[in-house]
């Protein structure tokens, strides 16, 4: 540990983390391209974080006696509510660690993890690297954020997923995709008749009314502020156009009045980035009168327009199961989400931890 210490991250290191970011982002996804590819993140969005105390962090460093950074973890602190009661978190997320230095990640995430001030520590975007530290550190596993659940709606590029991973010939890959509207049509899930009106929404100040008006106090959620929404989705607010990639708010409202929205990240995944896929990023509903299935309909028949595939990664507060309306649960390479309680404790909170995907760091 004598050659090695470790420094805060201060807004005057953000440009110097941001290139070690994107060379270990490259070096990673290289390695396995299950992980994200470096998108030139300049990381000045910590700055604007509503929930960040002035005194907090931006992350840590680890970094050689000369100053070269060999490590970084950023920390976004994010607030939460368990029943009534605010509950600061602290979000781990782009935990990497240099080849060189890879026996100090060990060390780096527990003293990330002893940070002070917060009610819980976590992290929702482990990967098959970082998750085993995280374990071994004392956090314990999110429920449901193994897996994610997968709802086709166009089985051509699915098909062509199957046949590159297996190694098959291309002329074949290609065959399968153009077999693909047949397969569609014979296949494809059914899903119950949609009855909720679906919008796009900016309306931030109604949004936040919603998401507060439909808290559920059985769960640790995030507080969902105008704030807060205009710091995640500020890019698109200001965006005029759709665009192919990206992410959109939707408000729906049920005949009887009732109202929730949902936010859909649209973005390509497989090893040729051939399937046009939709990932749930975050949703809000009223879950005393109704269920999250009741909307899924919605969400489905919104993201089938534009693309070919549904995602949504596994949460308790969504009490998915496997086949629910046709979808299919898949086990992700590792957990992606592990939790350290203070108040609550760790064993209690886990129980209770219902992290979006949009509080992914």
């Amino acid at each position: 540990m004598a050659a090695f210490n470790f420094r805060s991250i201060v807004e005057q290191d953000l440009s110097e983390v941001a290139a070690f970011l994107h060379r270990q982002q490259e070096i990673t996804s290289r390695e396995d391209p299950t992980l994200p590819g470096p998108n030139n993140d300049n990381l000045r969005w910590l700055l604007s974080n509503p929930h960040r105390p002035p005194e907090a962090m931006l992350g840590d460093t680890l970094r050689d006696p000369e100053g070269k950074i060999l490590g970084m973890i950023l920390g976004v602190p994010r607030l939460y509510r368990l029943g009534s009661q605010p509950r600061l978190g602290l979000a781990g997320g782009n935990f990497y660690i240099d080849p060189s230095a890879r026996m100090q990640g060990f060390f780096m995430l527990r003293r990330f993890l002893a940070t002070k001030g917060f009610d819980f520590v976590y992290a929702n975007s482990c990967n098959r690297l970082s998750a085993p530290l995280w374990a071994k550190c004392g956090a314990l596993m999110v429920p449901e954020s193994e897996v994610e659940y997968l709802l086709p709606f166009k089985l051509g590029p699915l098909a062509q997923e199957v046949a590159i991973r297996r190694g098959w010939p291309p002329a074949l890959a290609r065959g399968l995709r153009a077999l693909g509207p047949l397969a569609t049509l014979i296949a494809r899930p059914r899903l119950p008749k949609n009855r909720l009106r679906v919008e796009p929404s900016k309306d931030v100040e109604r949004l936040a009314e919603i998401a507060e008006r439909n808290h559920n106090p059985a769960f640790l959620q995030p507080e969902r502020s105008a704030p807060y929404l205009n710091w995640t989705y500020g890019s698109w607010l200001e965006s005029p156009d759709f665009k192919e990639d990206g992410v959109v708010i939707y408000h729906f409202s049920s005949p009887s009045g009732q109202e929730g929205w949902f936010s859909l990240i649209y973005a390509r995944r497989g090893h040729q980035d051939q399937i046009r896929a939709a990932r749930l990023n975050d949703i809000v509903w009223p879950h005393e009168n109704m269920s999250f299935a009741d909307v899924i309909p919605a969400i489905a028949e919104t993201a089938r327009i534009r693309t070919d595939l549904l995602s949504i990664r596994g949460r308790l507060g969504l009490a998915l199961e496997d086949r629910m309306m046709g979808m299919r649960r898949r086990t992700l390479l590792a957990p992606e989400g592990y939790i350290m309680g203070r108040n609550p404790q760790t064993a209690d909170v886990v129980k209770v931890a219902d992290f979006p995907f949009a509080d992914r760091y």
